[in-house]
C-alpha cells in the first residue's frame, strides 16, 4: 500500500504546474455532457484539485516498456476563452502532423530534426490562430464541447487544409487498452484521451527511491499522448507496477515531461488514436 508523503513539493507544484483545467465528458447519456475548462465555472481549483506526492523507496526499478513520438512534442496550452481544452488538445495534435505537411498550420515552422528523432516548435501567433479557429469549429461556448463536436471541429479543420482523419479506439470493455494504445503509437500515432477526472505528474529520481508528484483534478479534461513508459520496483511491500503517459496535457506551464498514470485517480472515458493523411 502506497503511502502519501506530506507534501514537500506541494508548493512546488502549485506554482509550476498552475490551474488546472478541466472538462466533462460526452458520456452516453439523455443529455450532453461536457469538456470544458473551469476558470470559475465549476466551482473553486482548490475543491476540485490537489496535489499529492507518493514517494517509493525501492531496492531495484525495471523500466518494462518505452516508446516516445518525438524528442520533444507539441505543449502548446494557450487559452484565448473558458472551456477550450479540447482546441488546445487538437492544436496539439495537428501540429504533431504538421511536421509532414506544413500546409496544416500555415506560417508555423513545425520544428527540426535531432537525432534520430524531431524537436518540435514551441507555441506562436500561428498556433494560437489554430487553437482560436478550433474552438469555433467545436462549437466552444464556455462551458465546453463533446467529444463529437470536438471530433467534428477537428475533422472539419483537416479537410479545408485537403486532409482525411481516422480515429482508432483503443478501448476494451469499456477500459483503457494499454496494449493497444502501445500499438498505435508504434505506428507513430497520437492518443487523444478524453478524462472525467485525471491526474498529471512529474518523476523526481533520487538514490534508491522516486517520487511521483500528482496534480489530481476529479473534474475532466482532454489531453494527448505521445509516448509510454512502464515501470516494476520491488520495495518491501511487494512488487509495484505504474503505466505512464507521456502527455501534452494543455496546462499553464505544462512540458513534455508531464506524465499521466492511467490507473491513479482517474476516469478515462475514451481512447482514440488520431491520423491526419
Amino acid at each position: 500500500m502506497l503511502h502519501f508523503a506530506t507534501i514537500v513539493l506541494s508548493a512546488f507544484m502549485a506554482v509550476g504546474m498552475g490551474t488546472m483545467p478541466a472538462c466533462l465528458r460526452n458520456a452516453e447519456q439523455d443529455e450532453p455532457v461536457y469538456y470544458q475548462e473551469t476558470n470559475g465555472f465549476y466551482g473553486d481549483s482548490s475543491s476540485s484539485a490537489y496535489n499529492v506526492v507518493v514517494k517509493i523507496p525501492y531496492t531495484s526499478k525495471t523500466l518494462t516498456a518505452t516508446h516516445c513520438l518525438a524528442y520533444r512534442f507539441p505543449t502548446f496550452n494557450y487559452a484565448p476563452v473558458a472551456g477550450c481544452c479540447g482546441a488546445i488538445a487538437g492544436a496539439n495534435a495537428i501540429a504533431f502532423y504538421d511536421r509532414y505537411d506544413e500546409n496544416l498550420i500555415p506560417n508555423h515552422v513545425s520544428g527540426q530534426p535531432i537525432f534520430n528523432s524531431y524537436a518540435y516548435s514551441i507555441g506562436d501567433q500561428y498556433t494560437n490562430a489554430l487553437i482560436s479557429q478550433l474552438y469555433e469549429y467545436m462549437a466552444g461556448d464556455g462551458v465546453g464541447m463533446t467529444e463529437k463536436q470536438f471530433k467534428d471541429g477537428f475533422t472539419r479543420y483537416c479537410k479545408e487544409k485537403g486532409k482525411s482523419v481516422s480515429f482508432t479506439s483503443c478501448m476494451s470493455s469499456g477500459d483503457l487498452d494499454y496494449a493497444k494504445l502501445q500499438t498505435n503509437m508504434k505506428t507513430n500515432q497520437p492518443i487523444l484521451l478524453f478524462l472525467s477526472s485525471y491526474n498529471v505528474l512529474k518523476m523526481y529520481v533520487g538514490s534508491d527511491y522516486d517520487s511521483y508528484a500528482y496534480r489530481v483534478s476529479s473534474t475532466a479534461h482532454i489531453m494527448v499522448g505521445y509516448g509510454y513508459k512502464s515501470y516494476t520496483y520491488v520495495t518491501s511491500e511487494g512488487t509495484k507496477h505504474y503505466d505512464l503517459v507521456s502527455v501534452s496535457s494543455g496546462l499553464f506551464e505544462s512540458g513534455d515531461s508531464d506524465f499521466f498514470d492511467i490507473d491513479y485517480q482517474t476516469k478515462i472515458d475514451d481512447a482514440l488514436a488520431v491520423n491526419i493523411y
